[in-house]
């Protein structure tokens, strides 16, 4: 046996039900300018079933272009799919129930989700309290960074030393460079050594800035932070072996 899909109107195929009458005749509808021919079929006991429910089970949703197919009008069903869709008795969007293979009973025990939430927070609260001073958290990050490199220090510092210590991407860190060179906070300098290598400097302008953003950015630490209590101490630390500590 062979089994089909049929693209057609739902509301079509309601009034088709309703007919509910079987024979051979090809009639014409009278439906005011519209005047298609039918021909009347015995529609088998159904209930609808939205594909959007059990597109993560079926064959037929299974490619991301999938929906081109429909355009045809008829095409071939797969088996497997039929029968899921025939037997489906979950009520019209229901959502399929599922189960996390993870060792954990309940998410707020999971260390690295608890990590990506309480950062995502962070970083929304700093992104906020940086507004103000026209940079953006990276920005400030790589800026400050460089002008704590560059305190008492008289040997170069290259794209690879502040990418080193802000933990960056080398690429990423270029490009920033350039935007926080072009706002006059930072100047790339021939390096004394070596030709390829460019020493950075913090402006006067790029070390008021960073003075002034920073004292904004400690204060909103403090206050996110305040939350561990007598706990921070500790959070420090724990912050410090994972940010120091190997990769797995």
């Amino acid at each position: 046996m062979r089994y089909w899909l049929g693209v057609v109107s739902a509301q079509h195929v309601r009034r088709g039900v309703e007919l509910g009458i079987t024979d051979d005749e090809i009639w014409q509808a009278d439906e005011g300018d519209f005047r298609p021919h039918r021909r009347r079929v015995e529609w088998a006991p159904a209930r609808p079933v939205a594909l959007a429910d059990l597109r993560a089970r079926l064959l037929l949703t299974s490619t991301p272009s999938w929906g081109y197919a429909l355009r045809r009008g008829l095409l071939p069903l797969d088996e497997a799919d039929f029968h899921l869709i025939e037997h489906d008795d979950r009520p019209h969007g229901a959502v399929c129930m599922s189960r996390l293979e993870t060792r954990f009973a309940d998410a707020d025990d999971r260390p690295g989700l608890l990590l990506w939430r309480a950062g995502n927070r962070w970083q929304a609260a700093v992104r906020e309290a940086l507004a103000p001073h026209d940079l953006t958290h990276t920005q400030f990050v790589l800026l400050a960074s460089l002008t704590w490199l560059r305190q008492g220090r008289d040997e170069p510092v290259t794209q690879r030393d502040l990418a080193a210590h802000a933990q960056t991407d080398v690429m990423m860190t270029s490009q920033v460079l350039r935007t926080l060179e072009g706002k006059g906070l930072v100047e790339r300098r021939v390096h004394p050594a070596d030709a390829r290598a460019r020493d950075l400097v913090v402006t006067p302008a790029g070390v008021d800035a960073a003075n002034r953003a920073v004292v904004a950015v400690e204060a909103c630490d403090a206050a996110f932070f305040r939350a561990a209590g007598d706990d921070l101490p500790h959070v420090v630390a724990g912050l410090r072996r994972l940010s120091t500590g190997p990769v797995p």
